[in-house]
C-alpha cells in the first residue's frame, strides 16, 4: 500500500473551485483507493511563522492536509 500527503492552504483556488475539492475529484477520477482532507488548527512552513487561523484577529491561511492511499500496481 502507498500513501501520499499534500499540504495546501484551505482557501487556495484552482480557477473558481477550491483546490482541495479539485484534488479530491482528481483522485476519484484516477481511481485512487481512498483519501481524507483535514483542516489544521495551526502550522508553520519554511519561514517558521506560526499560522493559527482560529485565533481572534488572525488573518492567516488555514492549513489543510490531504492524505491518500492506493495499492501498488
Amino acid at each position: 500500500m502507498l500513501q501520499a500527503q499534500i499540504y495546501i492552504d484551505k482557501d487556495e483556488l484552482k480557477g473558481m473551485q477550491p483546490l482541495h475539492q479539485f484534488i479530491m475529484q482528481l483522485l476519484i477520477v484516477n481511481g485512487i483507493a481512498g483519501a481524507t482532507a483535514f483542516v489544521g488548527h495551526s502550522g508553520f512552513g519554511v519561514h517558521h511563522r506560526l499560522k493559527q487561523p482560529t485565533q481572534q484577529f488572525s488573518f492567516d491561511e488555514t492549513p489543510m492536509l490531504i492524505t491518500f492511499i492506493d495499492e501498488y500496481k
